[in-house]
């Protein structure tokens, strides 16, 4: 596998693995930090990718995900600006699977208004349905989180906020 060499005499080794989440090439529990940016609303099992996460990290490992928040005011402003304010180059830009699996009025007015994420139809690969407190929910069995930033403003609530950073830690 590729490294840097610089990286390596201070002791860090970089690797780049083309691999599909839900099955790394990896040997089990051998990295202490474990970064997972903007990817598991885009996968089609969140289970099985955290499992891989539990595999490949060691005992006391460190946990640090991006995600995005698809609830509450901000949520309303993102789909607002998606439907009726971009251009058709805009909404062009995006694939045919995306642009045909918009949410409808009830699943904003349930995800923006009441944050109730659980009423929209959640499509695989897609932010749509995504809900970061499901993903914590799921790695509450093995990783306690102890630390929340949301941004772009890290003192506005979640339902304000356009994503959040997790840090966890494996128990």
């Amino acid at each position: 596998m590729p490294f840097i060499p610089a990286a390596a005499s201070c002791g860090v080794l970089r690797l780049k693995i083309k691999s599909n989440s839900e099955c790394l090439p990896i040997k089990s529990h051998i990295f202490d930090l474990v970064l997972c940016f903007d990817t598991l609303e885009h996968v089609d099992d969140e289970k099985k990718v955290i499992e891989e996460i539990n595999r490949i990290s060691t005992k006391d490992a460190i946990l640090v995900i991006s995600a995005p928040i698809e609830f509450g005011l901000m949520f309303i402003f993102k789909e607002f600006f998606r439907k009726l304010v971009s251009s058709p180059i805009y909404r062009g830009s995006h694939s045919v699977a995306h642009r045909t699996n918009r949410y409808t009025l009830k699943e904003i007015l349930a995800a923006g208004v009441l944050g109730k994420t659980d009423w929209v139809k959640r499509i695989p690969n897609s932010h749509k349905g995504y809900d970061y407190r499901n993903t914590l929910k799921l790695l509450s069995f093995s990783w306690q989180l102890i630390g929340e930033l949301n941004y772009p403003f890290g003192f506005f609530p979640g339902f304000l906020s356009y994503g959040c950073i997790l840090v966890l830690e494996k128990l």
